[in-house]
């Protein structure tokens, strides 16, 4: 995945820069079509499957 992020700085003085972030972030959506209207909600992340792999020594 070399596209998800980018960045560029462009020097203007010895005191201050152009800087520029980019990162492509994705959400979970849920998005139902009623009756020709779509309706879009948040979806909740999934459990972290590591937590289940604790164990206590």
């Amino acid at each position: 995945r070399y596209q998800d992020f980018k960045f560029e700085a462009v020097i203007l003085d010895n005191e201050t820069a152009d800087i520029s972030i980019d990162l492509n972030l994705t959400e979970r959506v849920l998005a139902i079509d009623n009756e020709g209207k779509w309706v879009v909600e948040s979806i909740s992340e999934p459990a972290n499957p590591f937590d289940e792999w604790k164990t206590e020594r």
